[in-house]
């Protein structure tokens, strides 16, 4: 079996990373510790200075900046990303300084986005150059590790479900990523069915569709395969939708006939009932984001606090659906201390306007794209499908501080090299070889 770390190769060198040679042994050995120990800091989120929730990992990756930045020009989509969280920090800036003539402000609210937008963007990177001196399997795996060891087991949601508000996504991530270092397809399609069982079981309704969408995914790749990669592809994207869409439906229908449980099927019905839809009876913060979105298209700034007009227009937006917004859980949650909207893209938004939304928007054509990009050659394990789907979802329906871990793993993953690597590590997702399909 071939290493699981990146062996440089004469093309490297035609590719400007032919230094790389030259480096003896213990050097390239040194980095490949660098790149373990590091992913694992970033992924356990060890915070240090909790008023801007800035943590081990951000510190060590803003202080390696000239190590990573020189790798994002090998990725298609990298520096762009990088671009405009800048641009999104500076927007934030100047939205919140715009906002202040009818909105509450922040300082320290502002230093706070400003810290997790800068962290975000510097342990992305670090991870991309993580990427280049171990495989995507190993990457994963250690992620996956430093999640489980990050794992707060203080809050009040983890003590009333510690797996689906615990341990769901990093054992998930885990798993996955050392299936990924056996290259058994099969193994990693019965660790896939076993997450996605263990999910029905305890009422994580998001994590069991997405699991079983990944799972339709695996099944799916060992279809024969196409050869125009182009058509290949687009038929790959199309296929992801209709896939979920199916795994909606049967989702659904297994919920609402109690095959998940007693529990998960009364509070289900119920968010049927009241809104008429079980995505906006689980997250009816979305239909405050629109209403917000509507009543005052450019954003508030990442230090804007919102006022009663902003809060009474987003109990309207949710009224709408027949959701009751005068529950408490508006006025104290998603409004008592800034705006918490439920979702990456949402929260983007409203601290940077019109480029938050630009931000989120190649966020998830990236992450599209590089997940279709390797269905349709059957070269996508479940590591990358689960990070790729969770990451999609959380776009929406997911806050941005508990989304950052797989949002910075995901991009790292999924962003297709600007030139093939011939010989990449065992378990790395480079762009278009197809990996051959276990049948043991």
């Amino acid at each position: 079996m071939r290493s699981l770390v990146q062996a440089p190769t004469s093309v490297e060198a035609v590719a400007g990373r032919g230094s790389e040679t030259a480096q003896p042994e213990s050097w390239r050995r040194l980095e490949v510790l660098l790149a373990v120990v590091g992913t694992v800091l970033i992924a356990t989120r060890i915070v240090i200075l909790p008023q801007l929730l800035l943590t081990a990992g951000d510190v060590l990756a803003v202080a390696l900046v000239p190590l990573w930045f020189p790798v994002t020009r090998r990725y298609l989509g990298a520096r762009l990303v990088l671009l405009l969280g800048v641009l999104a920090v500076l927007a934030g800036a100047l939205l919140t300084a715009g906002s202040a003539d009818d909105h509450p402000t922040s300082t320290g609210g502002l230093l706070l986005a400003i810290s997790l937008v800068f962290g975000t963007l510097a342990c992305f990177g670090f991870l991309l150059w993580a990427r280049e001196k171990v495989s995507d399997a190993v990457l994963g795996s250690a992620f996956g590790f430093g999640l489980l060891i990050g794992v707060s087991q203080t809050s009040a949601l983890y003590s009333a479900n510690p797996w689906r508000f615990g341990f769901s996504v990093p054992v998930a991530v885990l798993v996955l990523g050392l299936c990924a270092v056996s290259r058994s397809r099969w193994l990693a399609l019965i660790a896939t069915l076993a997450l996605t069982l263990v999910s029905a079981l305890t009422d994580a309704r998001s994590s069991f569709a997405l699991l079983l969408l990944t799972a339709a995914l695996l099944t799916w790749q060992l279809r024969p395969r196409q050869t125009n990669r182009r058509s290949s592809a687009l038929r790959a994207l199309l296929g992801l939708g209709l896939f979920g869409a199916i795994v909606y439906n049967i989702g659904q229908s297994l919920i609402v006939n109690g095959y998940l449980g007693a529990i998960t099927q009364q509070r289900s019905v119920q968010q049927i009932n009241e809104t008429g839809s079980l995505i906006l009876g689980g997250r009816p913060e979305l239909t405050a984001t629109l209403a917000l979105m509507r009543d005052h298209p450019m954003g508030f700034g990442s230090g804007t606090r919102p006022n009663h007009h902003d809060i009474t227009v987003a109990k309207e937006g949710m009224a709408s659906i027949g959701y009751d917004p005068d529950n408490g859980y508006v006025d104290n949650w998603m409004f008592g201390h800034g705006f918490a909207l439920h979702s990456v893209t949402g929260d983007l938004w409203v601290q940077s306007g019109l480029v938050g939304l630009v931000l989120a928007a190649t966020i998830l054509f990236l992450t599209l794209r590089g997940v279709s990009r390797r269905v349709s050659v059957s070269a996508a394990s479940a590591l990358l499908l689960y990070v790729g789907f969770k990451t999609i979802w959380n776009l929406f329906f997911s806050p941005f501080y508990s989304s950052i871990s797989l949002l910075e793993l995901s991009l790292a993953l999924t962003l297709i090299r600007r030139t093939p690597d011939p010989g990449p590590a065992v378990g790395s997702e480079d762009d278009v070889t197809p990996v051959p399909a276990e049948t043991g």
